[in-house]
């Protein structure tokens, strides 16, 4: 989930973070806003403005950005109920020119069986509305009414699904952020990467497996999309892992790699997308075989897009204003990349799945079917109907096109919108490049389902509230730039520390491949 919002947020959204903080520039990576440059940029294509930034300059611009997205975070958990308005006429869904394929959405439901069953990463329960879902509630009973409405009832098409289910609850129609109608629609997808087991000439980027020494936290205080990753050093704290530079200064043993790439733009487009499908030479000539890497863990650091941190930078917008443009003017100066990624801290780490690509809770992705969410908006296997103004490729004109989706995903920039799974390879990069489209998003509710005044509070997996005396506070918000966290002071074999609380224990959670937030980033 998980990034590339950004990218595809640049333009729909420029003047977001402008109605929330004035002259603040727009928030960082993981939330679908835009990022306006200065119009003061006469420059030729792909050049540097001549107006050289001090790194002092780069960093408050970032902080500022980052700021307005937690501004943006803070007023959705307070004014979340504003996001949804009640459908009190049916003839608001959509009705016809259903695209996509009824096995497909019944493959996509089959696919999220053993998530459903015990779901995790994603809150208890979700007030849509009026109506307090529990996730028993939109990820077991409704699918299973969704189920009927194929099988029972017969089924064909999409169209006579949609129909069928349109009757049997009530609906709400999730707003855009700023309380207008209307979500937008982007895709994503799963990059197809040649590597290496063993670091060659040719292959000599390394993708790197997580760190023994890194275990998932909670903070007092956290729901269940919380995401923190820490390291216990020579004194006891848990604190953040190194920081991007410093691993690819050599702070962790290069034994961790599990495969090596070509070239650091492939690890960037990597690590946007959230996860892989590799072609892996295998050493001493046994060919080449698939596989896939996933999300294993993160150093928890603050995040920064590539193109964010151009535009602070002073990079001319046509060199940042989309991933293709960012991953070419990469390959073609490969010599200005550290310079550039020096200001995102945030790294992933990887590790190789059987089958895949997968998104929240190891649900197998569907091609068209399967979007990425933020689970506390819409939640995590609950079916969605959506409209949007496609191209349609057989007239060359602007169609509506209505869709039956579910959010099997998380995406920290996908707050008020659906990101759309597209596939894999280069087929699937041209597809989300060119999905950037604006529409409206249905979500069902049971009948007359009761109010509930507030949500039950939920804690992420891990260390809860109160549980062990070594957790961190929870971080508190900062008006000012805060000042960069330890590093770990420890070596690896340190943290194999059995004083380590049992709660503590290291975990397996799935990445989306979602973007700005390549899932790299944590939901609100």
């Amino acid at each position: 989930m998980i990034a590339r919002k950004a990218l595809q947020f640049l333009v729909c959204f420029s003047f977001l973070a402008g109605a929330l903080l004035g002259a603040v520039p727009r928030a960082e990576r993981g939330e679908q806003v835009s990022i306006s440059p200065s119009p003061a940029r006469p420059q030729p294509k792909g050049s540097r403005t001549s107006n050289k930034r001090t790194d002092a300059q780069i960093r408050k611009c970032l902080w500022k950005k980052n700021e307005a997205k937690r501004l943006r975070r803070k007023n959705a958990r307070e004014n979340h109920a504003q996001f949804y308005r009640k459908v009190d006429n049916l003839a608001d869904l959509p009705q016809t020119s259903f695209a996509g394929d009824l096995n497909d959405y019944k493959l996509a439901l089959d696919r999220q069986k053993n998530f459903c069953k015990a779901p995790k990463g994603v809150p208890a329960s979700v007030k849509i509305g009026d109506c307090q879902l529990s996730s028993d509630q939109w990820c077991n009973q409704m699918t299973e009414t969704f189920m009927k409405a194929i099988d029972d009832d017969k089924s064909k098409t999409l169209a006579e699904f949609a129909s069928l289910i349109r009757t049997r609850f009530d609906w709400y129609e999730l707003q855009g952020s700023n309380g207008s109608k209307g979500v937008q629609e982007t895709g994503y997808y799963t990059p197809v990467i040649e590597a290496s087991r063993k670091k060659t000439d040719e292959y000599s980027v390394p993708i790197y497996g997580k760190p023994p020494e890194l275990v998932h936290v909670s903070f007092p205080g956290d729901v269940a999309v919380a995401n923190h990753w820490r390291v216990k050093n020579a004194n006891g704290q848990y604190v953040k892992y190194y920081t991007r530079q410093e691993i690819e200064n050599g702070k962790i043993p290069r034994e961790l790699a599990i495969a090596y790439v070509k070239d650091l733009p492939t690890l960037i487009d990597l690590q946007i997308e959230g996860s892989g499908q590799f072609v892996i030479h295998e050493p001493d000539g046994k060919g080449l075989t698939t596989s896939f890497l996933g999300y294993a863990a993160e150093n928890s650091q603050p995040n920064n897009m590539p193109a964010s941190i151009m535009d602070c930078m002073g990079y001319d917008p046509s060199t940042w204003s989309t991933q293709r443009r960012i991953l070419d003017y990469f390959k073609q100066h490969p010599d200005e990349i550290k310079k550039i990624m020096r200001f995102d801290p945030s790294y992933v780490f990887y590790q190789e799945q059987k089958g895949g690509p997968y998104g929240m809770g190891q649900i197998q992705l569907t091609k068209d079917v399967s979007l990425a969410s933020n689970p506390r908006i819409l939640p995590t296997g609950l079916t969605v109907l959506y409209t949007a103004q496609e191209l349609n490729k057989d007239t060359g004109k602007v169609e509506e096109v209505s869709r039956v989706g579910i959010p099997q995903d998380r995406g920290g920039a996908v707050n008020f919108s659906v990101d759309r799974y597209r596939g894999e390879g280069a087929t699937g990069f041209a597809l989300s490049e060119s999905l950037n489209v604006h529409g409206r998003l249905f979500i069902p509710v049971p009948k007359n389902c009761p109010a509930v005044a507030s949500a039950p509070t939920v804690v992420a997996s891990g260390v809860s509230p109160g549980t062990s005396p070594s957790a961190p506070p929870g971080p508190a918000a900062s008006s000012a730039p805060a000042a960069a966290p330890a590093s770990p002071a420890a070596p690896p074999a340190a943290v194999s520390n059995p004083e380590v609380p049992a709660a503590l224990a290291p975990q397996t959670q799935s990445r989306s491949s979602s973007a700005d937030a390549p899932q790299k980033n944590p939901s609100l």
